[in-house]
């Protein structure tokens, strides 16, 4: 868990047109009328590096991953 709290205080400590550069580097849109900690959570979410808001304790990707988690087990082909 440091290394997301390390990256969001990384990310706080830009400028907001920073965040926008980085943002838009990563293909996300519609920042113009966004606030700083917006872009820094859709920033956080698209690089992976934290849970989408309001799904705490499942950062650690055990399984409870929700539609990645389903997507990623029917995309992978059988082990055996």
């Amino acid at each position: 868990m440091s290394a997301e709290t390390l990256e969001r205080s990384v990310l706080e400590g830009k400028d907001r047109e920073q965040l926008i550069a980085i943002a838009t580097a990563l293909g996300l849109k519609a920042l113009s009328r966004a606030k700083k900690g917006e872009i820094i959570d859709r920033i956080l979410e698209q690089t992976g590096a934290a849970p989408a808001a309001g799904t705490l304790g499942s950062s650690s990707g055990n399984g409870s991953g929700g539609v990645n988690g389903a997507v990623r087990g029917a995309a992978d082909p059988p082990a055996a």
